[in-house]
C-alpha cells in the first residue's frame, strides 16, 4: 500500500516549492487548510483550517523529516480527529521531490506507511481518492500562475 504520482507541471520549481510550503498557497486546494512551520528539520508541520463548527481545527500534524529547498520534502502525516491512537506506528509518510526542467517542473509524490498503520487500508483508499484531487489541483493553481506571470 504505497502512492506514488508523478506529474509535468508548467511552472518553475521556485512557484511550485511555494505552492507546497506556504499557507495562503495550501488553502487553495488543501480543503482550506493552511501549512504552518518553521521548515527546521525536526519540527512540527501542522495543517490548520476551520473545522464545521467554525472553529480554528488542526487537521494533520507532523513532524519533518528531510528539507532540501525547492529539491525535497519528506514529512510524517497524523489525523488527530480520526480517533486512532497517536502513536509512531500510526504515522504516514509522505515525501515531495521537485526536478527542475527549465520552466517545467517534476514533481514526484509518495506516501507510505498505511500496512502497519490503524485503519491502514481505509485511510490508503481515503488518501488515492484525495491526492488525486490534490495534486490536480495543484498543477492546475500553479499552471495559471506560472502563465500570469510571464
Amino acid at each position: 500500500m504505497i502512492i506514488k504520482r508523478e506529474l509535468n507541471i508548467e511552472a518553475p520549481v521556485s512557484l511550485l516549492w511555494r505552492y507546497l510550503t506556504e499557507g495562503e498557497k495550501t488553502r487553495l486546494y488543501m480543503y482550506g487548510c493552511e501549512i504552518i512551520s518553521d521548515w527546521e528539520v525536526g519540527s512540527s508541520v501542522i495543517w490548520k483550517g476551520v473545522g464545521p463548527d467554525g472553529k480554528e481545527l488542526v487537521f494533520v500534524t507532523g513532524e519533518l523529516l528531510e528539507y532540501k529547498r525547492e529539491e525535497l520534502l519528506r514529512l510524517t502525516l497524523f489525523d488527530p480527529n480520526m480517533g486512532i491512537t497517536d502513536s509512531p506506528e500510526n504515522y504516514l509518510e509522505m515525501t515531495y521531490r521537485l526536478e527542475s526542467q527549465g520552466a517545467t517542473t517534476k514533481l514526484f509524490m509518495e506516501q507510505t506507511g498505511f500496512e502497519g498503520a490503524e485503519r491502514g487500508q481505509q485511510r490508503y483508499e481515503d488518501s488515492i481518492k484525495g491526492w488525486d484531487a490534490v495534486l490536480q489541483q495543484i498543477k492546475e493553481l500553479s499552471e495559471k500562475e506560472a502563465s500570469e506571470l510571464s
